[in-house]
């Protein structure tokens, strides 16, 4: 319960440490939750919140947005803006039944076919249109879900490819394939901007905006 009546409960923090370095645990623990029921919004190390993207994902989900074909998303990944291919830096796994089922033949597939690329297998096990892009092996009995693509213009964007969106509409900047050392020195900037903001009881977004309005 809360602390006090009329307080919602504390959230659950739960950490895990895997003793092994591998950038497969980011789909091992996301495994558990699925088959445990739970939601999950995953995002690198290397990504920055404007603002609590959850809110729009959540609406992008149970309105199916960029589909047409009506009902809600059970994924949606982060796409590279240039290229023909999800980006798995930031995605949303909706916990169902068949989330569960597809995540585990994902996870079977890749242990069996590990020169793979996972980004391209996940794209392909999506069910996502791609022109030129194919896996060795795709399972005859691949469970099917729906699935989409996060906003990469404006919203969840790749910040080194070309970016020409709106500033102040940006939730998660992704530093993605840059150098470690200047990830690490961006990263720490925009960290101690946002302790500056805060200390104001600013938000980032808004420091954001005005800022580029005065440029």
């Amino acid at each position: 319960g809360g602390d006090a009546a009329g307080w919602p409960p504390k959230p659950h923090v739960v950490c895990w440490r895997p003793d092994t370095q591998s950038q497969v645990h980011r789909f091992t623990a996301s495994h558990a939750m699925l088959h445990l029921g739970v939601d999950v919004l995953y995002m690198d190390m290397d990504t920055f919140l404007l603002r609590d993207p959850a809110p729009r994902v959540l609406a992008q989900v149970a309105s199916g947005e960029g589909d047409g074909s009506g009902g809600a998303y059970e994924a949606l990944f982060a796409r590279h803006a240039d290229a023909d291919c999800v980006n798995i830096g930031v995605f949303y796994l909706r916990s169902t039944a068949r989330t569960a089922v597809w995540m585990s033949q994902f996870l079977a597939w890749y242990h069996d076919h590990p020169f793979e690329i996972d980004q391209r297998g996940l794209h392909v096990f999506l069910g996502l249109p791609a022109k030129q892009m194919s896996i060795a092996w795709k399972p005859d009995d691949l469970v099917k879900l729906r699935a989409g693509i996060l906003e990469d213009v404006n919203e969840i964007v790749i910040g080194d490819v070309g970016w020409h969106g709106a500033l102040p509409r940006m939730l998660i900047f992704h530093w993605c394939h840059r150098p470690i050392e200047q990830k690490e020195a961006e990263l720490n900037a925009a960290y101690d901007a946002g302790d500056s903001v805060e200390a104001h009881n600013l938000p980032v977004s808004l420091a954001v905006e005005v800022v580029k309005a005065a440029l």
